[in-house]
């Protein structure tokens, strides 16, 4: 395999994915193993292209639902577990009922369109989607030079409806996985790993791993949250040490381990992942008030902080 490395980014359509989560877990007993499908998605990559493959990954879902789904609450932890950046979009009401969820798929556009423009210009667009809402993005990309790998899924089910890829989103696609083909592969051992037996939905994923600096002492984590330092500031929810163990992990994962921007977002997940603490979008704020001079940030974009190591 060649030394060069290309680019990947996968965005999920969760929506559309909860439904092959519920037909997995009900017809089989089982249900994805969101790490595993990373490593088959880049592995595929990889030999189709004879490169190494680096990937990104997101999902979209919609918010504003009034009733609780434990198997869509199961499936988005897991992806979360997964270290699939989750993106949520505030759904608007139909005035016949119900919840307008084309705003996901529109976000979904939004954030890979801007991704590929703004960001870091990728060689793969990777969807697990079956809309032919995306066919648009598809072929604007196509005109880049961008490939597109499609994950997808077709069943029908008396209690879970029908749920059907677009036949245009089909053609559109220059490389595509079936994951109900994938399901009973039974050669390669990468793809059999991909699906494990399904936990009840009371059952949520193992906890994400620990934090790799820092395990704060008996004492310490029994200190009210307003604890302040002695010069009188809050003190940061995070260490100094997890901050940049996030961003070297951002930065293994989207650029080889290069000391380049990163998305400060995306580093706010990897903290969330090992200190289990929301930081509810005040990340910036937070650094900038505790760390005000020992990291590079770059708020050109709006809306899209980026940092690095000094």
């Amino acid at each position: 395999m060649s030394d060069t490395k290309i680019k990947a980014n996968l965005y999920i359509d969760g929506n559309f994915t909860v439904h092959i989560h519920k037909y997995l877990a009900k017809k089989f007993g089982k249900t994805i193993d969101w790490s595993c499908l990373l490593e088959y998605v880049k592995d595929k990559i990889a030999k189709e292209e004879s490169v190494t493959c680096l990937l990104e990954s997101q999902f979209f879902v919609g918010t504003g639902k009034t009733t609780t789904d434990p198997e869509r609450d199961y499936l988005f932890n897991a992806m979360e577990h997964a270290r699939i950046t989750k993106h949520a979009t505030p759904l608007k009401s139909r005035a016949s009922g119900g919840l307008k969820e084309d705003a996901v798929d529109t976000n979904l556009v939004f954030f890979a369109t801007q991704d590929y423009y703004k960001r870091e210009k990728y060689d793969y667009l990777v969807l697990l989607a079956g809309d032919s809402d995306f066919v648009p993005l598809v072929r604007g990309l196509e005109d880049e030079g961008v490939k597109t790998f499609l994950l997808y899924m077709d069943f029908s089910d008396p209690e879970l409806g029908i749920t059907q890829t677009a036949q245009a989103l089909l053609d559109s696609t220059s490389l595509r996985a079936d994951i109900e083909s994938l399901r009973r592969e039974r050669v390669e051992e990468k793809i059999k790993s991909i699906f494990v037996d399904y936990q009840h939905h009371d059952k949520d994923p193992a906890p994400p791993p620990p934090a790799k600096a820092h395990q704060p002492s008996r004492q310490s984590e029994e200190r009210p949250k307003s604890a302040r330092n002695s010069a009188g500031a809050k003190k940061p929810p995070f260490t100094k040490e997890q901050l940049v163990d996030a961003i070297k992990e951002k930065q293994r994962l989207s650029c080889d381990g290069k000391n380049e921007y990163v998305l400060l977002a995306q580093v706010g997940f990897m903290l969330k992942s090992m200190t289990n603490i929301s930081l509810h979008g005040k990340i910036l704020t937070t650094i900038k008030k505790a760390f005000p001079n020992e990291f590079d940030i770059d708020e050109s974009e709006f809306g899209a902080a980026k940092i690095r190591l000094k």
